[in-house]
């Protein structure tokens, strides 16, 4: 088995709605992915890119890729 470092992932949304009219409403949204940009390590399997698992490899147990950053997505939702 292999260990190392966890993930540290905080993902925030907001939501604000509008009413427009009696029947029609608009709503707008805010999405954060890793809201406060940590790095997250890739580990996993011997066959995965991420972690050299060659004994013979001078960097054996170097983790080499991480995962995404902060995302932001935004958007509108117009229902009537």
């Amino acid at each position: 088995m292999i260990l190392g470092p966890g993930r540290n992932l905080w993902d925030l949304s907001l939501r604000k709605q509008f009413l427009i009219t009696e029947k029609v409403k608009l709503q707008f949204r805010g999405d954060m992915f890793n809201a406060f940009n940590h790095v997250n390590l890739n580990l996993c399997s011997n066959t995965c890119p991420g972690l050299i698992v060659n004994h013979a490899d001078n960097n054996y147990g170097t983790i080499t890729t991480a995962a995404p950053g902060r995302q932001v997505q935004l958007g509108l939702r117009l229902t009537f």
